[in-house]
């Protein structure tokens, strides 16, 4: 059995992958009181169950300048797909990435618009742990003012054995990207050997990330 999964601190850190690949100076962050956008949704509409149906039904979306598609089954990511149009995914079941996969789900481009919608999982496919115990005990050290070297916010985490690490964002946004009922979960990225982390979201520049009522970002890790 798996041991307890620790998710207290999981928005904060989700937000913090979301913005860690900005600069500072070119982006500000608003909060609001707010009913979620009601937007039209594009009068195509499409069905996928396997990552070939969903591979096939961006492609038509994108050349036909926009889809709904409906997932109705869970799928396995092989590859990253990329949204040129404006693309709705929405349905009650589960993208995971596969076990021997460490790069991204979706490249959004410019003047695209993707939206997840209808109770879709994103699922990075690493159900860590946090190391509660060992986090508790530097805490209290680093309180005394005394000096804890060599200690990152990754050690603090258990990966679990044989999942997938990612090397790579999970979302790469020239677009938009629209978060209705969705989950994204259990992500977990290295890139020690680069400046930044990779993130779950890299919003590039002229790029727009709304996060609605329904959206749930829990249980997201990166080190870099």
């Amino acid at each position: 059995m798996k041991k307890r999964i620790i998710r207290a601190l999981s928005f904060t850190v989700s937000l913090i992958m979301i913005f860690c690949m900005v600069p500072a100076n070119v982006f500000a962050i608003e909060f609001g009181d707010f009913q979620s956008a009601k937007v039209s949704e594009p009068s195509l509409n499409l069905s996928a169950s396997t990552y070939s149906e969903l591979s096939d039904a961006i492609s038509t979306a994108n050349t036909s300048g926009g889809a709904v598609i409906t997932l109705t089954g869970d799928i396995t990511m092989v590859n990253v797909l990329t949204i040129a149009a404006d693309v709705v995914i929405k349905g009650a079941h589960t993208l995971l990435r596969a076990n021997d996969y460490v790069g991204g789900f979706f490249t959004v481009n410019a003047g695209a618009t993707l939206t997840l919608d209808g109770g879709v999982i994103i699922d990075g496919n690493n159900e860590w742990v946090f190391n509660e115990a060992l986090y508790a005990e530097k805490m209290a050290l680093h309180m005394t003012n005394k000096p804890i070297p060599g200690i990152s916010g990754f050690d603090f985490v258990t990966l679990e054995e044989g999942a997938p690490i990612a090397k790579a964002n999970l979302f790469t946004v020239n677009g938009n990207v629209v978060l209705n009922a969705v989950t994204v979960k259990n992500n977990v990225a290295d890139a020690s050997t680069n400046t930044l982390a990779y993130s779950i979201f890299k919003m590039n520049a002229n790029s727009a990330l709304t996060i609605n009522d329904g959206a749930n970002l829990i249980h997201n890790a990166a080190k870099g």
